[in-house]
Order: structure tokens, then sequence, then C-alpha cells
């Protein structure tokens, strides 16, 4: 399945819910650069800040994947896509914020996507659970 986001300045990029990775508001530096941008969605291979409503968005992606709520270090809500989650390390109280208590991987290698979030592994371990997901990818 393939859906179709509208951006800003009326252009539309598709894309296909499966590969999408992340999705949240957007910053208001993202947003002061394009009043239209209603969201960031972060996926395989591209970042996209469509004229689409976070709202609106995970209705369009969670019916194909399962988005989970976690929340990133500064307190910005995220909707990560559970699914394509393959490893969970511990922070780096050298480099990490020090609200982040997981970094959760999407891939593998030095170059795979990696989103810092507020929740613990117990957390992390309980919402998969809820989900039904495989949980050992969280070791």
């Amino acid at each position: 399945m393939t859906i179709t986001l509208k951006m800003p300045g009326g252009g539309k990029e598709k894309i296909k819910p499966a590969s999408v990775l992340v999705v949240r508001e957007p910053l208001d530096f993202e947003r002061d650069e394009s009043p239209e941008v209603q969201a960031m969605v972060l996926g395989s291979g591209y970042r996209l800040y469509p004229a689409v409503s976070v709202n609106d968005l995970i209705n369009l992606i969670g019916g194909e994947t399962t988005l989970v709520r976690l929340t990133a270090p500064t307190g910005t809500p995220l909707f990560v896509n559970a699914e394509r989650v393959t490893d969970r390390d511990a922070r780096s109280a050298i480099v990490d914020h020090e609200e982040t208590n997981s970094v959760l991987l999407f891939g593998p290698g030095p170059n795979s996507n990696r989103i810092r979030v507020r929740e613990t592994k117990e957390d992390l371990v309980l919402l998969w659970q809820k989900h039904g997901l495989d949980v050992s990818v969280l070791d």
C-alpha cells in the first residue's frame, strides 16, 4: 500500500506506511522555515515535512503498522513504528541528553537510524507486550 502526502507548496509525496520509522510534531525551527508544515516523518532513507497533521498521519499509517507513543528526551511525543525497531541500547552518559533512557535502532551498523527516548527498557517491554510484539529486540 502507498499513501500520498500533501506537501507545503502544493506538492505531493508517496510513501509506504511500512517504511515510516517515526512521526512527530515539527520543532519550532522546522515550522518557522515553512508554516505549512504540520509534522515530521522519518522513514527509511527519507525525512519529510508534510502539510498533514500528526493525527491524520497516525490514522493513515497506523492501520498498516504498529505506532507506539513514546517520548523524546525533550518531552516531545514520538509515534514510533515499533515493528521496525531492531535493537535497544542504554543511554551514553557522555553523548546523550540526561533525560534519555533508551536509544532505539532501526537496523544494523553505525549508519542506521536511531532515536533517543525517555522510556526505560522496562517501559518499552510493557509497551511491546501490549501490542503483541517481539520483546527480544529490546535486550
